[in-house]
């Protein structure tokens, strides 16, 4: 009745052991009860977006520990944390490509376990606009994907962070039946730097050789404030 202000209360049992995140959805609107899917042990292929309807409104219950195939082929962070918090069961993703901040992305695909499953090579883009290497290094020994920095226009870390992600951004892989891949990190060439720790003028000369355009902004030790320490730069 289109005239109606609320929602039947009408109580729903789905006898399906398997269903997507929308036939479940759609079941649950047709009441303001939480409809009992105390049988439904899967979540079929579903997009993050109905996934976040089923568990954030009204949710059926019984679902808690239901196992959850999320089909996007782009995820983010955010959707990738939120859903694997949604069920004590099985979460497993099939996107390509996991998007975000880097802090969070890391933080994500190195809580992945038994229990969350991604694909071994996806691959990874970074959002920021400021980027930590240490992330940048971390995301690159999680996936065997290429990690893409899209929006950073500077990249902060000790030298030895910051020397590690330069390395796997010039990192050339061997050719896989004629075709070269892509380097395991890549929006790096001109990035600005900002160096952080007691960086020696022999750091600061080895980042800037590896900035291209960027500039490279760090402190200099006391006892390195002589001109002839500049030299090289």
């Amino acid at each position: 009745n289109s005239t109606r202000t609320s929602l039947n209360k009408f109580t729903f049992t789905v006898s399906d052991t398997s269903a997507t995140a929308a036939e479940l959805n759609s079941a649950q609107a047709l009441t303001s009860v939480a409809v009992d899917a105390s049988n439904v042990a899967t979540i079929e292929a579903s997009p993050a977006s109905a996934l976040t309807t089923l568990y954030t409104g009204t949710t059926p219950s019984g679902i808690a520990d239901a196992d959850i195939t999320v089909n996007d082929t782009t995820i983010s962070a955010s959707d990738f944390g939120a859903i694997d918090g949604y069920t004590t069961g099985t979460a497993t993703f099939t996107a390509t490509t996991i998007t975000g901040a880097a802090a969070d992305i890391a933080t994500e695909l190195a809580g992945a376990d038994a229990d969350v499953i991604h694909e071994a090579d996806i691959a990874v883009t970074v959002t920021d606009t400021t980027v930590a290497a240490a992330d940048l290094n971390t995301i690159e020994g999680l996936t065997t994907g290429v990690t893409t920095v899209t929006s950073a226009t500077r990249m902060t870390g000790t030298f030895a962070a910051v020397d590690e992600a330069f390395g796997h951004n010039d990192d050339a892989l061997a050719a896989v039946n004629g075709v070269v891949p892509p380097n395991r990190i890549s929006g790096l060439d001109n990035i600005n730097v900002t160096l952080t720790g007691d960086p020696s003028i022999a750091n600061i000369v080895a980042v800037i050789a590896q900035t291209g355009t960027g500039k490279v902004t760090a402190t200099a030790p006391d006892d390195q404030t002589a001109l002839a320490n500049y030299a090289d730069i």
